[in-house]
């Protein structure tokens, strides 16, 4: 099977099998699991990538990759943002590329001795039931598909493709009732009715469909069907309430759904993660924090995640753009129950939603304000949109008639808008796919880093047996014998050396289940702790990160959190024994010591 670079859309059997074949190739690097079934009973996938084997090619327990520092990647909490699915895909390709040796031997040894110390934890599609759906009959939906209702009526034009050519376009018919008129400088294309505009060329608009439970007289837009109607990434924890918008909801109450709670429990199951990327489309933009004017994240951290954002998306062309107050839809409501907001203020790690292709800029064109572009478009700048996908292959097909089983003559047309504005046209996928890699490739550098350095001095003093005497003997050269006690010194330094501290953000030392900086020594048989605690704990350890967004020369400081923990002990032991010794340092990974006295 050749590697996947964005040549184009893979629908869901196609996606999953090169997933397994990726697992199967290379098990030393991958692991592809299951996390959970959906109502269709589809699998949430799971892929780890890290090194899974030792020295001597045994695999590596479940525990070993839990030690280590992580970046969490996801994709198509949106079923129909298939650019975003893709660009996990491909991030996966371009790291075995490099792993394998294809890259050259250099690139090779790099990444495998950074695999050996860190994963990656990649969901490559969240919403597997919705996906699959629109490769079928279902013109579009948000998330996934929920249950009928019976209690719901849902009459009016639906959305669905009429004339079978696999897309649901626009339909009009002439009435001197509508409220839409060609625009006379783009043919092809509608406008809103003005007050002097004639009736005879008005037209009803609206999405290719039909009428159900129609009574035959009254022309209107059904309900979003309410299977379709669930937005996924309003059903997280953060700040969630009962929510609605453009028809849609946020569930019934927070992870109420099957992929929301997969997502959120395997995410927490695996607290070493310490930076996160959701992806998404169409914004060609980073979105960060704070999600809301009251946020519960301090500016340091949001400062931070700023800064991190502006490093990561250089040279792709991509925006960074804080949510509150430039990306909401509404700005008197709040932003509820978003997957990137969790991240950041429930586990407290920098997680962001990286939007994909920017179809405003493709056509040379400024949207300043994307969301409310949804709420308020822009007449001119919806034309110039539309108009720049004029000319690409497959995206726009002239107004064509078709004779409705309900209205009669109607005409079909106009643009495919999932191939072109919620995703790239096929022959762009792969240069977007190079960008939002790119913004990957940077987010995996942000990670604490620790290691450990053990020093074991034995002190000039020898024992006589533990039977006969606790009181030390001292002597210049004490004779090695089997049963020869000896103190030793014990210190255990850790140190990070990535760019954020061992909570991640200040945030993640409020989550509970934020792994500590900590170490602890076991010892066997007759061995005593002279002096020192057994399991000791220290504060979380600083990234050089925060410290390089000051002042620099001009006024420079040290970081106000130390890179640096030490753990200390004296140990009486029998020369020639050994003792453990297990240190956590924090969401920078952790280890294990064998002493040997």
């Amino acid at each position: 099977m050749s590697a996947y670079h964005g040549e184009r859309y893979l629908t869901l059997n196609e996606l999953y099998e090169r997933y397994q074949s990726l697992a199967d190739t290379y098990p030393q690097w991958i692991k592809l699991e299951s996390v959970a079934q959906t109502r269709a009973g589809h699998d949430i996938l799971l892929l780890t990538l890290s090194k899974r084997t030792d020295d001597h090619g045994v695999t590596l327990g479940d525990d070993e990759l839990l030690t280590r520092s992580a970046l969490w990647i996801d994709a198509g909490t949106h079923a129909a943002e298939w650019a975003g699915v893709s660009g996990a895909l491909y991030d996966v390709e371009r790291w075995i590329e490099r792993l394998s040796g294809e890259r050259g031997e250099e690139a090779q040894k790099t990444e495998q001795r950074w695999f050996s110390e860190h994963a990656i934890y990649l969901m490559p599609l969240i919403c597997p039931d919705g996906y699959d759906a629109l490769w079928g009959n279902m013109p579009y939906l948000r998330s996934t598909l929920r249950d009928k209702r019976d209690d719901v009526i849902e009459a009016g034009m639906t959305t669905h493709d009429l004339d079978g050519d696999g897309v649901a376009r626009w339909m009009r018919w002439k009435h001197p009732a509508g409220s839409f008129v060609e625009d006379e400088e783009s043919v092809g294309l509608m406008r809103g009715r003005r007050l002097d505009d004639d009736p005879q060329n008005a037209y009803f608009l609206c999405m290719e469909g039909s009428f159900q439970l129609w009574d035959g007289v009254k022309w209107e837009e059904a309900p979003r069907p309410w299977v379709e109607g669930l937005d996924l990434n309003r059903n997280f924890p953060a700040h969630w309430q009962n929510f609605t918008m453009f028809g849609m909801d946020g569930g019934a109450y927070p992870l109420s759904e099957t992929e929301s709670r997969a997502v959120v429990d395997t995410f927490s199951a695996r607290p070493r993660i310490a930076a996160a990327l959701t992806y998404h489309t169409f914004t060609g933009a980073l979105l960060t924090q704070p999600y809301r004017k009251n946020t519960p994240l301090s500016k340091g951290d949001i400062r931070l995640m700023g800064a991190i954002g502006q490093q990561a998306v250089t040279g792709t062309g991509y925006r960074v753009i804080k949510i509150h107050p430039d990306f909401v839809y509404d700005e008197d409501a709040e932003v509820v129950g978003v997957w990137s907001d969790t991240l950041s203020t429930v586990f407290g790690v920098p997680g962001y939603t990286l939007e994909l292709w920017d179809p405003f800029k493709r056509n040379g064109l400024e949207n300043p304000h994307p969301a409310k572009f949804f709420s308020d478009p822009d007449p001119a700048l919806l034309r110039a949109l539309t108009e720049g996908f004029r000319e690409t292959p497959n995206a726009w097909s002239d107004w064509t008639r078709f004779e409705h089983p309900q209205l009669g003559e109607v005409e079909l047309g106009g643009l495919d808008f999932m191939m072109t504005v919620r995703n790239p046209p096929v022959a762009e996928l792969h240069e977007e796919l190079i960008r939002s890699h790119q913004v990957a490739e940077q987010m995996r550098r942000t990670l604490p880093s620790v290691r450990s350095h053990l020093s074991v001095q034995a002190l000039n003093v020898s024992m006589r047996p533990f039977a006969e005497t606790h009181d030390p003997i001292e002597t210049r050269d004490p004779v090695e014998t089997r049963d020869q006690r000896q103190l030793y010194k014990l210190s255990l330094a850790l140190e990070n050396f990535g760019f954020l501290s061992t909570s991640s953000l200040e945030q993640g030392e409020r989550w509970s289940h934020c792994p500590r900086v900590s170490a602890r020594l076991q010892l066997t048989g007759d061995q005593r702790l002279v002096s020192g605690i057994q399991a000791q704990q220290a504060e979380h350890l600083g990234g050089w990160g925060e410290a390089s967004l000051g002042l620099g020369g001009l006024s420079p400081a040290l970081n106000a959190k130390g890179h640096r923990a030490v753990f200390e002990w004296v140990v009486e032991a029998n020369i020639g024994e050994s003792a453990s010794l297990y240190w956590s340092g924090g969401r920078g990974g952790a280890g294990d010591e064998v002493i040997t006295f």
